[in-house]
């Protein structure tokens, strides 16, 4: 829904939401809730709030619920809003207007899929999703009566995010048979909860298989890595894996063989060692909604008038030490 005029334009009331980190958070039925907006109506307080469905009943639609509530007071309201996804620069990438609503005491939900889940997530995550980030603006008009006071709201939602490094080396790589296989598992100690990492030849493959025993993981990212004789980092390719799938066998094979990886020994195996890197980064829910701004006045704003510093986890000294103290590390090589 386009401002059909500047006076339109002016009287709304428009919510900027940003998800950062949206990759890690898109299981089936999982849901992305925005901070609760508070504004005045009329000298009537009005809550509204977004549900974000990363999917719906329909594996390929996306699910936006919209929430509005009024405190004070039991007149009905109507309104008209739209919804839009954002470019990195503010321009719209995809828009749906909702249209007109009556909102009632009884009645303040509306439901209705917005974009096609593919599109966001595989054939246009680059363009959807710049920087991982996930970017939402809705505008609100109210039919009859007064105009709304203009205001504009700002906010992010980020996610609980942990990263690590495993570092493998296959000693003796040449001399190893099929079915020969290394274990790697991390185990909290607090939790009692592990991941382990199978790695394993099978008729000249080299096959990963990921099992966490962790129910409360939403998403895993796994990338892997071969580094070569110089120290270079050879990509391996990249597994994506949701919490449902963790509990039971998930494979993912190297695309070189160890027939490859004998050929091409100057370049990889030095001293007969085949050195692998696994960057493994999981979600357990967000850490938090908020709030970064409120804009009052008159003057229009079409995008966010700042950026938003993306805050990212960085392991220090002590939470290295943390970590080493609270995991364990097993490696079984069978002959």
């Amino acid at each position: 829904m386009a401002c059909n005029s500047n006076v339109e334009c002016l009287s709304c009331i428009t919510f900027f939401w940003n998800i950062e980190d949206f990759n890690y958070h898109w299981p089936e039925g999982k849901l992305i809730c925005s901070p609760i907006f508070i504004f005045e109506v009329e000298r009537k307080n009005w809550e509204w709030s977004f549900i974000f469905h990363s999917r719906g009943e329909i594996d390929e639609d996306i699910l936006v619920e919209i929430y509005g509530k009024c405190y004070d007071g039991h007149e009905n309201i109507e309104t008209k809003m739209e919804l839009a996804f954002l470019a990195n620069n503010g321009s719209v990438l995809q828009t749906k207007p909702v249209g007109r609503s009556i909102y009632r005491t009884a009645d303040n939900w509306i439901n209705y899929d917005f974009v096609i889940c593919y599109e966001v997530m595989k054939g246009k995550r680059k363009t959807f999703m710049s920087q991982d980030t996930l970017k939402i603006r809705s505008r609100l008009w109210k039919n009859g009566g007064n105009t709304l006071k203009p205001s504009t709201f700002f906010a992010r939602s980020v996610l609980r995010k942990t990263k690590i490094d495993i570092f493998c080396d296959i000693k003796k790589f040449s001399s190893l048979e099929s079915r020969h296989y290394f274990v790697y598992a991390i185990y909290w100690k607090s939790s009692k909860k592990n991941v382990i990492l199978y790695i394993a030849g099978i008729e000249d493959k080299i096959i990963m298989r990921i099992v966490s025993c962790y129910v409360n993981l939403d998403f895993l990212m796994f990338q892997s890595f071969v580094k070569d004789t110089n120290g270079q980092m050879i990509d391996c390719g990249k597994r994506e894996v949701l919490g449902e799938e963790l509990q039971r066998n998930v494979l993912h094979t190297l695309p070189f063989t160890k027939k490859y990886f004998l050929d091409n020994k100057n370049k990889y195996l030095k001293n007969d060692v085949l050195s692998l890197v696994f960057q493994c980064t999981w979600s357990k829910g967000f850490i938090a909604d908020v709030i970064k701004g409120v804009y009052f006045g008159s003057n229009h704003i079409e995008n966010e008038p700042f950026l938003l510093n993306r805050e990212k986890e960085q392991f220090h000294e002590d939470d290295l030490k943390e970590i080493l103290n609270t995991c364990i590390l097993k490696v079984l090589l069978v002959m």
